[in-house]
């Protein structure tokens, strides 16, 4: 078979190098220039570098035209790639495109467990991880957390994946089918990708394109979107939510302080103050982690020590320091407006807001109509500080200012005369803008931070 492999990152080298490992024919193409130069670089991945030296399998194309993909079978589009020109083109030679999911799940011999929605994916799958750590040595954590799946599969030496899989990772998805999904929630997001909320959603419906009866689907029952979606599945389904589960549904709900986990043949609780996470999005998180380690065949007693033990990964609500008795919290990650809302509503004392990025096409109004009252400032930076700022006016919320830049928003903060307590930056916005990663855009906040000095 001779496969094209489109956009040279994390994902494309892994792709690239699984397909070279079975003997297949691999060209190779991205239009950054930098990126290729990069995959041949000195430091460059030594299996990557052993696997293409002089292999007359793998060929790297300047660019894509009918006449050098006229003979290729199947075309691995990287999740980052996104160009209407190129499905067209492929389109129109009738090629067909898979994901980088399908890919690894062709070669992966191992079982599949996945989880999407538009939040809380990385916290939730990081915490199904530590349920199964203890237990099966040989599970991986894999997908849009940051490990390419074709990376892990090439490496070998798994029985178990745990797969985080995003909108743009399943637009292509063929055959790609875990044995239990995870759907935690939907919302408004990547509206700059897609053209609608419907196009967005029907992207990660695609997790369920091959499911059958046996498969297992679990469902976040309080968004309503979801549930009515879920009636669509053809499989077990089990659901959790903040508030109990009608008699006829299995699942995972809480009353009175407690998780209650109930399946078709069992119960379990867990007291909520065993449970270290922020906000009520993280029961969510929890309870959907926990169903599906239960469904797999994890005991309570492992599920349970995961979530008393479990450390959120970072960028997420992070405490960072306290000065002068005002608490900062990194929350980077938060880039849409839901995600915000769901940090804010964390708190319940006063919080200095910071907002602001790149902007996403979400309707700032939707965020400025819902926040609760004990955010008392906010300061907005980015391209999009004029959009936000715009739609505080429209909302009535006063007490905002526009900064040049995070830096330029610091210099607003006087922690010893401040009448807040939280100062929170969960900037409802990617960070492309300013920053190549939520990641940069955290560590560079936190840097910030630890740059203020208690006044004595």
């Amino acid at each position: 078979m001779k496969y094209l492999v489109v956009g040279l990152k994390k994902s494309g080298v892994g792709a690239i190098k699984l397909l070279l490992k079975n003997g297949e024919e691999v060209f190779a193409y991205d239009k950054d220039k930098e990126v290729v130069k990069n995959l041949f670089a000195k430091n460059c991945d030594e299996k990557f570098k052993k696997l293409n030296k002089n292999n007359e399998k793998f060929v790297i194309l300047k660019k894509l035209s009918a006449k050098n993909i006229k003979n290729i079978d199947i075309v691995v589009l990287s999740p980052g790639v996104f160009s209407k020109k190129l499905d067209a083109l492929f389109k129109k030679y009738n090629k067909k495109v898979i994901s980088e999911l399908d890919l690894a799940s062709k070669f992966c011999k191992a079982p599949i467990l996945a989880i999407t929605g538009t939040n809380g994916k990385t916290t939730t799958v990081s915490l199904l991880f530590e349920m199964f750590k203890n237990v099966n040595k040989k599970t991986c954590l894999v997908g849009n957390v940051g490990i390419s799946f074709c990376e892990k599969v090439f490496d070998g030496n798994m029985d178990l994946a745990i797969c985080e899989a995003s909108s743009f990772q399943l637009e292509k998805v063929e055959s790609f089918s875990p044995q239990i999904v995870g759907f935690l929630n939907i919302c408004d997001d990547h509206l700059d990708r897609y053209n609608s909320f419907d196009e967005y959603f029907k992207a990660k419906q695609n997790i369920f394109k091959n499911f059958t009866e046996t498969n297992i689907a679990v469902f976040n029952y309080d968004d309503k979107r979801l549930f009515d979606f879920s009636k669509t599945i053809c499989s077990r389904k089990y659901y959790f939510s903040l508030k109990t589960l009608p008699d006829d549904l299995f699942g995972a709900y809480v009353l009175d302080e407690q998780i209650v986990f109930k399946l078709c043949k069992s119960e379990f609780k867990l007291n909520l103050r065993e449970i270290s996470l922020l906000g009520e999005h993280n029961l969510c998180n929890v309870m959907c982690a926990g169903l599906m380690a239960l469904l797999y065949g994890v005991t309570f007693e492992n599920v349970k020590n995961a979530i008393k033990n479990f450390i959120p990964p970072k960028h997420r609500i992070e405490f960072v320091k306290k000065v002068d008795g005002v608490s900062f919290y990194d929350d980077s990650k938060g880039t849409n407006i839901a995600s915000t809302l769901s940090a804010v509503n964390c708190f319940k004392e006063k919080i200095l807001l910071m907002l602001g990025g790149e902007d996403k096409n979400e309707n700032f109004n939707n965020l400025f109509s819902k926040l609760p009252k004990n955010v008392s400032r906010i300061l907005c930076f980015g391209r999009t500080k004029r959009k936000i700022l715009n739609s505080a006016k429209k909302c009535g919320f006063k007490n905002i200012i526009a900064c040049k830049n995070m830096k330029d928003a610091f210099n607003f903060l006087n922690t010893k005369q401040m009448e807040e307590s939280v100062v929170l930056l969960s900037p409802a916005c990617s960070s492309f803008d300013q920053f190549s990663s939520y990641e940069e855009r955290g560590n560079y906040f936190k840097s910030l931070v630890w740059g203020l000095k208690n006044e004595i």
